[in-house]
């Protein structure tokens, strides 16, 4: 069966069309948006009557019409709970244009009402640094028929369709066509009620009561999490989303005894949060229900609380940790510092914890982050070798902030390192041209070779690891500069370095680097003790004029390079990074 498009004519006086999900406008800025609706759509002099019913007209009463000049058909077909195709045919096949669909939602949230708007924000973008604006409208725009199925939309939720001519100076090139539409949503007669019973400091006992036997998903949230919702219907819309894996398999029907599982935080503000779910379409079918209670108090201040710890399992860059407060009730964090940073603070372990938990989130640390009772934390590769550290410890009350003082449970100190037998080394021996790379091989994957290989070398680098013995991780990277001095960079620097910003690099990858400059690419390998080899390190520079013919590439695979851009960041000496990724 063929898909329903939306075919416009454009007429002076009038014009009718047989479609389904579709009203268009010339405005910018989008008035009002329609409910799902299937049957005939007669338009005339800018009012509207419907045939059909299934719509709802309560959100179309001061919709108008307008004729809009722009040269495409958009058409909308399949409207389901999550997806919709929308398909568009050019007036001509050889201009440009930009198609999107956004929740109109976020369109009034963040672009103010606007499509317009919404295109500014996106050329501005931060994503876009260092990139030429015809750059940036050769990865968003598209010529020629376009057909796509949108998916991961949410049942009932409000989107608008869009197109636009624009050229590679991001300047819009005809009018803009917009489409709103409606997702599809289940409905369920249930209602639910919910009693609490044995409230204790990390639960309670509740028995829920439905009306009638059509599925069910619960969830506890901390009201911290709740609050951040202006409505019930972003709510549901966010736990949906967000559970949307685990929802399935968590289904309930009827009258349940949901007893406590222990797991929620002590003296807290949560809400048991209840919604009917269609299993045949997998979409929420009932509003939100929210049932409001608190978890029990400590029974003790917790600034009173001490803690001692146990250390086990230590290699040179590994610990195995466990932490016991004196009372199992109270909520706390904690975590490692290297003694030389505790020396500076002076004791003022306060301020420094406050930095910790601003980096984590306040908001996060409410419902997710924090301990209570005994607790133990695998460091895996990730500390220094024989280095002293401090475990300190702060409780954490409800709002997030410090109660009282941050406690030290004592301290640990890693063996000394040594250097690993294993190795990891990066090898070439060609280099082409990147625009020759890019000219070649662009159309066939524009995700691999974009518009950044102009002008540039493009090298396959094929990592070598050691076989006998074989390292757990290897690292790698190529940088501008020459860092083949261990005087000037220690091979521990660089280490510090690639645990971060390093590449897991397998078989051969394609990188971009400028011509004409010293480039050194570093390699290391780690043992199953933690200890690392020799850094690996080779300077190159590149000459276009000693390009290989593109041919050598392009008669075989090509490497499965995707090349970004530089990326800068902080290191012993100021060097840029090259970026690749697989």
């Amino acid at each position: 069966m063929k898909k329903i498009f939306l075919l416009l004519t454009i007429c002076a006086m009038a014009f009718s069309v047989q479609a389904q999900n579709i009203l268009v406008y010339k405005d910018l800025s989008i008035k009002s948006v329609p409910a799902t609706m299937a049957g005939t759509i007669g338009f005339s002099a800018g009012k509207m009557s419907l045939v059909g019913t299934d719509y709802d007209t309560s959100l179309i009463d001061s919709v108008v019409v307008r004729e809009s000049n722009a040269p495409f058909i958009l058409g909308l077909s399949n409207v389901t709970f999550t997806s919709v195709d929308v398909d568009l045919k050019p007036q001509n096949a050889n201009d440009l244009y930009f198609i999107a669909t956004i929740s109109r939602r976020l369109l009034r949230r963040y672009h103010s009402n606007s499509v317009k708007k919404y295109m500014e924000n996106l050329l501005a973008d931060d994503m876009w640094k260092g990139k030429t604006m015809a750059q940036i409208i050769g990865n968003i725009a598209d010529k020629g028929d376009y057909s796509n199925t949108v998916e991961e939309l949410l049942p009932g939720e409000e989107y608008v369709a869009f197109a636009m001519g624009i050229n590679t100076q991001g300047q819009f090139t005809t009018d803009t066509l917009v489409v709103p539409f409606r997702m599809r949503t289940a409905v369920s007669e249930n209602t639910f009620s919910a009693q609490f019973s044995n409230i204790s400091y990390n639960g309670a006992d509740v028995k829920i009561t439905a009306t009638n036997n059509d599925t069910y998903y619960y969830t506890f949230r901390s009201k911290a999490w709740t609050s951040q919702y202006a409505s019930d219907k972003d709510l549901l819309d966010a736990v949906a989303t967000e559970d949307a894996m685990v929802i399935p398999a968590y289904v309930k029907s009827g009258n349940i005894d949901v007893p406590n599982d222990e797991t929620l935080y002590t003296d807290r503000d949560y809400e048991l949060l209840i919604f009917g779910y269609d299993m045949t379409h997998y979409v929420p079918s009932t509003r939100i229900y929210r049932f409001a209670f608190r978890t029990a108090a400590a029974g003790i201040d917790p600034a009173t609380v001490t803690y001692t710890s146990k250390v086990d399992k230590i290699g040179p860059r590994s610990a195995s940790v466990s932490v016991t407060p004196s009372n199992e009730k109270v909520m706390y964090y904690w975590d490692l510092i290297p003694d030389t940073d505790y020396q500076k603070l002076h004791g003022d372990m306060t301020s420094y914890a406050n930095q910790v938990l601003d980096h984590i989130g306040r908001a996060k640390l409410a419902d997710q982050a924090l301990y209570r009772g005994e607790s133990e934390f695998d460091y895996n590769y990730v500390l220094d070798p024989a280095t002293t550290y401090h475990i300190w410890v702060a409780a954490i009350s409800e709002n997030g902030t410090i109660v009282g003082t941050v406690k030290s449970a004592g301290t640990l100190t890693t063996a000394q390192g040594k250097v690993s037998k294993t190795s990891a080394s990066l090898h070439f021996d060609k280099f082409y041209d990147g625009t020759a790379v890019y000219d070649a091989l662009h159309d066939s994957a524009p995700w691999k070779y974009t518009e950044d290989l102009k002008g540039r070398a493009y090298v396959p680098v094929t990592m070598v690891k050691s076989q006998s013995p074989k390292p757990m991780r290897t690292r790698a990277i190529a940088a501008t500069g020459d860092f083949t001095d261990e005087n000037d960079i220690t091979d521990e620097q660089i280490i510090k370095v690639l645990q971060t910003e390093g590449y897991n690099w397998e078989g051969t990858m394609g990188i971009s680097v400028p011509y004409d400059e010293d480039v050194t690419f570093m390699a290391v390998a780690m043992d199953s003790d933690g200890n690392y080899s020799k850094v690996f390190r080779k300077k190159a520079r590149f000459n276009p004029i000693k390009a290989s013919p593109i041919s050598d590439l392009t008669g075989s695979q090509a490497p499965p390079a995707k090349v970004k851009l530089l990326k800068t960041i902080s290191a012993p000496k100021a060097y840029k990074l090259l970026k690749v990724s697989e």
